[in-house]
């Protein structure tokens, strides 16, 4: 009985492991890109990944298809390639508006980065009246970062909802913090 039990627990191990070992090798990229940047070598990377072969990935045996080609959106480093985010610009989707952020130092996390999901958020007026106003937030996704150092600003192109990126657009400069969310929004 002891020998049954042996055997098919080491059955059982091998199905695991020839199973869990079935990976391919697609593209990520090295560092984060912009929509609208050309891709080079440099900025992209073979992994090996256990992923569903339906997922829309860039096999790495294809990046020479990618090479030379401008971003259709914006990527952090470390994510997978997939065969929409080159080509055509994607950015921004329908219903959607990219507006520009200035965001002087100490109101935006040094990390922030392209792809990063994001809260915006206007303080209020320091000259309102008391009690009025309370700080209003919109969701975005940062889309390309720029900082300037003779200013200490930093300046995010941001995708939100229409409405949301007139109304940041219309909020006065240096009042508008940024919170780099994690995970759902």
């Amino acid at each position: 009985m002891g020998g049954v039990l042996v055997l098919a627990c080491a059955a059982g191990s091998v199905w695991m492991w020839t199973t869990a070992g079935e990976r391919r090798a697609v593209l990520a990229v090295a560092r984060p890109v912009s929509v609208g940047h050309v891709l080079t070598a440099a900025d992209l990377r073979e992994v090996q990944v256990g992923a569903d072969p339906d997922l829309p990935v860039v096999e790495a045996v294809a990046v020479d298809g990618v090479l030379g080609r401008p971003m259709g959106t914006s990527l952090p480093a470390g994510a997978l390639l997939h065969r929409d985010a080159v080509g055509t610009v994607l950015v921004p989707a329908a219903d959607r508006a990219m507006t520009a952020v200035a965001v002087p130092d100490g109101r935006v996390p040094p990390e922030v980065a392209a792809g990063a999901a994001v809260s915006l958020v206007a303080a209020p007026d320091e000259s309102a009246l008391e009690g009025v106003g309370a700080a209003e937030t919109w969701a975005a996704t940062v889309v390309g970062v720029t900082t300037r150092e003779t200013t200490s600003t930093t300046v995010l192109s941001v995708e939100l909802a229409s409405d949301d990126a007139r109304e940041v657009a219309a909020v006065a400069d240096g009042q508008i913090s940024v919170v780099v969310l994690g995970g759902d929004r």
